[in-house]
């Protein structure tokens, strides 16, 4: 059975919103967002990683879903670094 996706704006989390930089309305403003987590050669790395680490993936339709797993847990991480950092 399919999961169902959850979206939330970062405003609506108080530990994300309050690293938004003023004046911005969202948390891909903040500097360690653009340069860790949507970076086009952070990504890189760790696409080269992943292949790395899973070579098998690369001959796997659903790499693009692996790909995006990978995406996505590199989101989390950044907003559990800043959570931690901040309390």
């Amino acid at each position: 059975m399919p999961k169902s996706l959850e979206s939330k704006c970062c405003r609506e989390i108080p530990r994300v919103d309050a690293t938004i930089p003023a004046g911005e309305s969202c948390i891909t403003a903040h500097p360690t967002f653009t340069q860790g987590v949507i970076n086009i050669h952070a990504l890189e790395i760790a696409y080269y990683w992943l292949m790395e680490d899973r070579p098998g993936i690369v001959d796997d339709p659903e790499i693009h879903r692996y790909f995006w797993t990978l995406v996505n847990a590199r989101t989390h991480a950044f907003f559990f670094v800043i959570a931690t950092i901040l309390f």
